[in-house]
This record gives C-alpha cells, sequence and structure tokens, in this order.
C-alpha cells in the first residue's frame, strides 16, 4: 500500500512541477522495483522536462527494454536525443513510435520537426500533414508546417 501511496504522491508533485520531490520519491520507489515501467518512464520524462537529457536517455532506454511497444516511450526518447542533437537516433525512435502506432500525432509532427532541422523540406511537410490528418485539431503541428513554409 506504501508504494500505491508514494507513487500517487510522486505523480501529484511531478503535475504541479515540484521536480525535486518527485524525482526523490520516484527514485525511492524504484528501489522497492527497479523494474516498475511507469515510474522509470516518468522519471525519464522529468528528466525531460528539467533538461537533464542524458539521464533521460539512460531512463527511457530502460523503459522501451522492459516494454518494447510503448510508444509514448520511444516518443520521448526522440524527444531527448533531438535535444541532444543526436537526430538520426531521434528519427529512430519516432519511428519506432510510429510504428508501434501508425496513427501516433505527435510522433508524426516531432518526425517533421527533425527532418525541417535536416533540410528535408518535403518530407517535414509529409509528416506535420500526417499528423494534422489524424488530428486535425492538433495546434502544434499546423504551426510547425507553418515554419516549414516560412
Amino acid at each position: 500500500m506504501v508504494e500505491k501511496e508514494t507513487f500517487a504522491l510522486a505523480l501529484q508533485h511531478h503535475k504541479k512541477k515540484s521536480y525535486k520531490i518527485a524525482e526523490d520519491l520516484y527514485e525511492e520507489l524504484l528501489k522497492i522495483n527497479p523494474y516498475h515501467f511507469e515510474v522509470i518512464f516518468l522519471l525519464g520524462s522529468l528528466q525531460i522536462q528539467t533538461k537533464n537529457f542524458i539521464k533521460a536517455i539512460q531512463l527511457l532506454k530502460r523503459a522501451t527494454q522492459i516494454q518494447s511497444n510503448h510508444k509514448s516511450a520511444h516518443n520521448y526518447l526522440g524527444i531527448a536525443f533531438y535535444k541532444l542533437g543526436e537526430l538520426q537516433k531521434a528519427i529512430g525512435c519516432y519511428g519506432q513510435s510510429i510504428q508501434i502506432d501508425p496513427n501516433y500525432a505527435e510522433a508524426h509532427n516531432n518526425l517533421g520537426i527533425v527532418f525541417k532541422e535536416l533540410g528535408e523540406l518535403q518530407k517535414a511537410i509529409a509528416c506535420h500533414e500526417k499528423g494534422i490528418q489524424i488530428d486535425p485539431n492538433y495546434a502544434e503541428a499546423h504551426n510547425n508546417l507553418g515554419i516549414v513554409f516560412k
């Protein structure tokens, strides 16, 4: 029961952006169960939010090893690689997310961002358009498509 309460408390602090407290609670939970997928995934996402991209990559790689078909874990891993300028690795991660769920608009959008940065504008346009096709109300994909055309 303590584990559930600690997890709920960690999640609450994470949502309130009390990152240090949330991180400490997640770490405490990993001492109890070092293979707890949700804790590893959430701690990895927290590391992205706090710009600790190397630690995020370590955690999110673990998460994808534990649960290889989790589209968001691959997507977040791609974000961490992107933030470190590892664009080819980011492309691979986003591609894995899309392979798991071809209708994952966020992964298509993120892939488009990388292609734009690489100067592959037609691929970027196709990715953003696919994200918009999947979710016509996805404002970020609309915005990023506009950026490609600038």
